[in-house]
């Protein structure tokens, strides 16, 4: 990622006529601008924006995608499909958004279908686990992770091409120790919890989830306009691998997993404090396994770890595992 981040530097160095230096000082003043917000690469993409250079109209691979990328083409596979789900627009009529997971050789992405044409596509099952695809004009999206929205502009054609060895994680993550953790790179870890603050909820759009922000008693999505908020946790951690300590941030999908909670149950948290807190206080001393996404804090001058998903480790199948890798069954 730091690898195809300095490529992008030095190709809008060279087209904006700016210094590599300079340029990266702007990327990085457009982080701390945003609090803290945005990775690198977000940031530097905004900054590419402000400076007139588009990257629209690309075909890219899973890993090359960059939050704010529109109009993309992207070949891959599907490996998971969700249900179709109704929700309330807000004109009050009823509209329909499907999901599925696509994978290519880099990575794994998470695609959004927010046109009734290609949520038909899942409930027909015209579209299944396993066919490959070609997705046209999508544009990446997101704030922890990357996902592709499709809408009515965009396309998708069955595919004849082959695609072998696809990885199921959302980038190449590896695994590694806190103590050598990079800014950019995504990773998978065993670790403790060892403290825990208060769950913060935030209001979001109950559409695309991002962030909403209120005016007068009223709450503006960038994309969807005028929305009735929906309240969405974030959770704040130090875990500890042996190694080192991190500050870990995780969301609605990382506090169900960590709570072993339900979405309803979660929101209801929002207005139980003791009930939060005793869920909480259980975490301490807790293993888990986290997968997600390291970045450096620029405000606090910190490296965090942003949590993609967490699941407690099974000790059973844990021993079993090391004494099949030891030999000793």
């Amino acid at each position: 990622m730091q690898a195809r981040y300095k490529e992008f530097v030095i190709r809008v160095a060279k087209e904006s006529g700016l210094s590599e230096e300079e340029l990266e000082k702007r990327i990085k003043q457009k982080q701390i601008s945003l609090g803290g917000l945005v990775s690198l690469e977000g940031a530097s993409l905004i900054v590419a924006s402000e400076l007139g250079i588009k990257f629209d109209a690309q075909r890219v691979k899973v890993s090359g995608l960059m939050v704010g990328m529109r109009n993309v083409d992207i070949l891959g596979k599907i490996t998971r499909i969700y249900p179709v789900k109704t929700y309330k627009q807000k004109d009050g009529k009823e509209g329909k958004i499907g999901s599925f997971i696509l994978a290519d050789d880099t990575g794994s992405v998470r695609v959004v279908l927010w046109d009734t044409m290609h949520t038909a596509l899942l409930e027909e099952k015209r579209l299944e686990e396993g066919n490959v695809i070609f997705l046209k004009k999508a544009d990446v999206r997101g704030t922890d992770m990357k996902e592709l929205h499709l809408g009515g502009k965009s396309s998708i054609e069955h595919s004849d091409e082959v695609i072998e060895n696809v990885r199921t994680s959302p980038s190449s993550a590896s695994s590694s120790k806190i103590s050598e953790f990079r800014d950019g790179e995504r990773t998978s870890l065993r670790a403790t919890i060892v403290q825990a603050f208060p769950l913060k909820f935030f209001p979001s759009c109950p559409e695309c989830k991002k962030r909403v922000t209120e005016s007068d008693g009223k709450y503006y999505c960038l994309v969807h306009k005028e929305v009735k908020e929906k309240f969405l946790p974030i959770i704040n951690l130090y875990i500890d691998d042996g190694t080192a300590s991190v500050r870990a941030i995780g969301f609605l999908d990382a506090v169900r997993k960590l709570y072993n909670l339900r979405e309803d149950e979660v929101s209801d948290l929002r207005s139980n404090a003791v009930q939060e807190e005793e869920l909480r206080e259980k975490l301490l001393g807790e293993e888990f396994m986290f997968d997600g996404r390291v970045r450096k804090n620029a405000m606090m001058d910190r490296i965090e770890f942003v949590i993609n998903s967490a699941n407690a480790v099974d000790i059973v199948a844990l021993i079993d595992e090391l004494s099949k890798a030891t030999g000793l069954e």
